[in-house]
């Protein structure tokens, strides 16, 4: 179009040239030519931009729709990352709960703690053969689980009783006793000038009560009893003095000296009427009795224990024991 208009200028511009001068009315003539050549000029350019928008819009279209489908994908992938964080910080309390220090009642040194002081009572305390419940509970023909059992327990009578649970549970026992009955004893040692306090030495009555139960601890079961005779005579106004009498009937009980065993707990029962070993020492004379094959006489025991204590765990104790001899 521009093509023609320069052509048709051009032979203006000769016939101008040829006739000498142009007229106002070709002027004007070319003049609206020009303008309406630059109109359409300008509607064709319009219309290519449109078409362009238009074609760009329809092309980057499924692009915008695949960049709100990733965007909702990784808002829904926050989400879970969030709730798995929040599942991990949980657990990590529980962790940290269970694992905590000995201090804590809920970690599991504690529980384990509690448990074996459960186990020994009922052992030492009750008279409950737990190897023979156990063999009463394993399943008939689980020679694994018997065998396991077997090689656990020797490896328990193996087991060194400086760590024992056990005897910390004793200890923590008479620590218990010997601060109710001497607070002074629970007493630290003030802070030294660095601003530590020191932890008071064990006095020599204690050391010897603690050897004493150590040596039982390892099933050295004569040389515990000599140690806690030994404590009775050189400290008779200690007041783990009961303890000591009651361990000595517990050391020929293991031995199965049963005739020195009623003898030691006699002692107790008789001696000792308020001990937290009374009880006790009556529950295991009544089955010592038995063992002596004087099941008479240990009936008589143990059914005084169940009627004067009849709520107490020795009296239900006494009552399984009579029931299955």
């Amino acid at each position: 179009m521009k093509r023609s208009t320069l052509v048709f200028m051009l032979l203006l511009a000769v016939c101008t040239a040829f006739t000498g001068c142009a007229t106002k009315s070709e002027v004007e003539t070319l003049e609206m030519q020009a303008r309406r050549d630059r109109e359409e000029a300008r509607k064709l350019l319009r219309q290519m931009e449109q078409e362009f928008n238009t074609r760009l819009e329809t092309s980057s279209s499924p692009v915008r729709e695949k960049q709100a489908d990733i965007w909702v994908e990784l808002n829904a992938l926050r989400t879970d990352l969030a709730m798995l964080q929040g599942q991990v910080d949980d657990l990590s309390l529980q962790l940290d709960q269970l694992s905590g220090g000995e201090d804590s009642t809920t970690s599991l040194p504690a529980l384990a703690l509690d448990m074996k002081a459960v186990k020994f009572a009922l052992e030492h305390q009750l008279a409950i053969d737990l190897g023979k419940i156990r063999q009463q509970v394993a399943p008939k023909g689980d020679a694994a689980a018997q065998a396991a059992r077997g090689t656990a327990q020797a490896a328990e009578s193996m087991t060194p009783s400086s760590t024992d649970p056990e005897q910390q549970a004793e200890q923590a026992i008479v620590q218990a006793e010997q601060g109710a009955q001497d607070p002074s004893a629970s007493k630290a040692t003030p802070a030294t000038n660095t601003g530590e306090t020191v932890a008071p030495k064990a006095e020599p009555a204690q050391a010897l009560y603690d050897k004493a139960y150590a040596a039982f601890g390892e099933r050295n079961y004569e040389q515990a009893r000599t140690l806690w005779a030994e404590f009775v005579t050189a400290f008779p106004d200690h007041f783990l003095v009961p303890n000591a009498v009651f361990w000595q009937g517990e050391c020929y009980y293991q031995l199965q000296d049963y005739k020195r065993a009623v003898l030691a707990y006699q002692d107790v029962i008789k001696k000792y009427p308020k001990s937290s070993k009374f009880k006790y020492a009556l529950l295991k004379q009544g089955i010592s009795l038995y063992k002596l094959d004087r099941a008479d006489l240990g009936k008589v025991v143990l059914q005084d224990l169940v009627d004067k204590y009849p709520s107490t765990p020795e009296a239900a104790r006494a009552k399984q024991f009579m029931q299955t001899e």
